[in-house]
């Protein structure tokens, strides 16, 4: 049982890598993850979170309010933004005009300013309810998950590589 669940985890994280791995290249959010290792994730996460803000109740419940908000925003948002990529790639496939490929173009632009938009909302709603030294947690926190997940996947995988030595020499 325990070695399924780590194996499940782990999973969510190798699929994180890869949508990672777009999201480094546009400077957007990942796009959601589906299923049951993505929410186990999303609790690591939040329970991360919670250590890390060292917050109280009343205050746990009031951010992950808006944090949940914060972060079905952001779902929408990259399924807005996946269409007019889809977009853009059918009319250049299409060899599609310069004007309407700018046009097409051109949105995809006005969509990056909104996820700033999105994000910088998301910043005033939590600045109301953390600390200044609790909002800085969560800005390096937020920078440095991507790469708490890889370090642990790693970890993961070390331990089961070890696992199958020691089981082969017996």
């Amino acid at each position: 049982m325990k070695m399924s669940m780590r194996f499940c985890l782990l999973c969510a994280m190798c699929w994180m890598l890869v949508a990672t791995a777009s999201y480094a290249q546009d400077d957007q959010p990942e796009p959601p993850m589906p299923g049951p290792g993505a929410e186990r994730v999303e609790q690591l996460k939040k329970i991360r979170l919670m250590e890390q803000l060292k917050l109280d109740e009343e205050t746990s419940i009031r951010f992950f309010s808006r944090y949940t908000k914060h972060q079905e925003n952001l779902r929408e948002f990259q399924k807005q933004r996946q269409q007019v990529l889809r977009r853009v790639e059918a009319l250049r496939n299409a060899n599609a005009s310069d004007a309407e490929l700018e046009k097409a173009i051109q949105e995809l632009r006005s969509m990056d300013g909104r996820f700033l938009e999105i994000r910088d909302n998301h910043w005033k709603d939590v600045r109301e309810i953390l600390s200044a030294k609790q909002f800085a947690s969560y800005i390096v926190f937020e920078h440095n998950f991507q790469r708490y997940l890889r370090e642990l996947m790693r970890d993961m995988q070390r331990e089961r590589m070890g696992g199958r030595g020691q089981s082969r020499g017996r």
